[in-house]
């Protein structure tokens, strides 16, 4: 049988919170239903032309199209340093690698907080210092030396971007960056993405929905903390209890508890993310799902699964109630939109619990789940970024080239991509078909 609402693990009044059920009253719905925008973020899933129409308007609106947008050059950012880690670092190095590679590498374990091995790398590479990595070493060699607060000063890149301005989109040459020699009788050429020109185009739309949205400056930094490099600590403030609905519309953040949850997922540790999910359960519907999926002491993916599908009917009967019967089509599109992003999200906490097998088959779960409106860009990067980090790159380099036919920026991570996806078919070469 279908699941129930008496299968929730909370009160099913809670979903009353909820931005799906917000929206029910025409007043509520119509600034979302009457902006191309809004129709263009969530539903399309078009960033960049979302940031053209929401942008001029300003306010949340602006802040929201911006602060995705960030979230999404982030993620990338983070999947071309652990492309390049899997690729150039470890076991994987080879004789061959270009020198300039340390560069890579120092950003690489730079965005996984791995500070005393950014250092080594960044020593290594200032032995031998490569000519075409140079000018993009320079903000990491400058706040690896400073021991300074995230993020490195990214104005000392080789390159220049407009003031903040909303409904801009900077315009920019996609990758390459520049191209690195292998020391090899060859010597053949690897055009190479910057992970660090991604992260600067990332905090200058951070930047630009900060001051489209002054008096929500706290809320606007916590959404999408899950896509932050581990060092960015800015997102870490005070709790928001109320975090606007123009922040939350469309997204996994069902609730406003949602987001400080996350939020605390992401500084957590595996040893204190029980307690962490504790906290938050009374007032989080991601972390009262997450507490029943852990309830036997370990995450049980087939039991997250089965709470979201059980969050799904819950809501359509919530939203059938609402509207007295009179169910619209948009009411259905929104809950499988919620059903996705709440998996999505609960693959971030099965992730941070320390179970990578466990939050895979959560992810694949929201992966698969992905079509038309349910394809957020931002987690299916962040997906590929699990998916290079355990060295398969297939399906990550198709997720990639897909989101860089509509960003041509996010090239730069596609590339890093294709390194590692050349460099773990050389290693397979003798073995079977997997």
């Amino acid at each position: 049988p279908p699941p129930t609402r008496s299968a929730l693990p909370f009160d099913a009044k809670r979903l009353d919170a909820t931005w799906m059920v917000e929206v029910v009253p025409e007043s509520a719905m119509a600034p979302f239903a009457q902006t191309d925008g809004w129709v263009t973020l969530v539903v399309n899933r078009d960033l960049k032309q979302a940031v053209a129409q929401l942008g001029p308007q300003g306010g949340l609106s602006a802040a929201r199209a911006h602060i995705e947008v960030a979230a999404l050059f982030r993620e990338a950012a983070k999947l071309a340093g652990v492309s390049y880690g899997q690729t150039y670092g470890g076991t994987s190095a080879q004789p061959t690698d270009p020198l300039g590679t340390r560069h890579l590498l120092t950003v690489a374990a730079a965005l996984d907080g791995r500070s005393a091995e950014a250092i080594t790398a960044a020593t290594a590479w200032a032995g031998k210092p490569d000519d075409a990595t140079a000018a993009w070493h320079a903000p990491w060699s400058g706040w690896l030396a400073a021991s300074a607060p995230w993020p490195p000063d990214f104005s000392r890149l080789p390159v220049t971007l407009p003031p903040p301005t909303t409904g801009v989109w900077p315009e920019v040459v996609a990758g390459p960056q520049y191209e690195l020699i292998e020391q090899s009788d060859k010597q053949a050429k690897r055009p190479l993405g910057d992970p660090g020109w991604l992260l600067a185009l990332a905090e200058w739309h951070e930047q630009t929905a900060l001051a489209a949205a002054p008096d929500h400056r706290d809320a606007v930094l916590r959404l999408r903390v899950w896509a932050r490099p581990r060092p960015d600590q800015r997102a870490m403030s005070a709790a928001v209890r109320d975090v606007p609905l123009p922040l939350r519309f469309g997204s996994g953040h069902l609730v406003s508890g949602d987001v400080d949850f996350l939020v605390d997922v992401h500084a957590a540790t595996t040893e204190t993310m029980p307690a962490v999910i504790g906290k938050h359960a009374p007032t989080s519907i991601v972390a009262a799902l997450s507490a029943d999926a852990v309830a036997s002491g370990t995450f049980d993916p087939g039991r997250a699964v089965d709470a979201a599908a059980a969050l799904r009917t819950a809501l359509m009967e919530r939203l059938t109630d609402a509207r007295q019967g009179a169910i619209q089509s948009q009411d259905v599109q929104f809950v499988q939109i919620a059903q996705t992003q709440v998996l999505w999200s609960l693959g971030h906490v099965a992730d941070r619990l320390g179970d990578r097998e466990v939050s895979g088959r959560v992810y694949r779960a929201a992966y698969d789940a992905s079509e038309g409106a349910t394809a957020d860009p931002v987690e299916l990067l962040s997906y590929a970024t699990w998916d290079v980090g355990n060295r398969y790159p297939v399906r990550a380099a198709q997720t990639i080239y897909e989101q860089s036919q509509r960003i041509p920026e996010l090239s730069s991570a596609r590339l890093a991509v294709d390194v590692l996806n050349l460099r773990v078919n050389r290693e397979n070469v003798d073995q079977p078909p997997n």
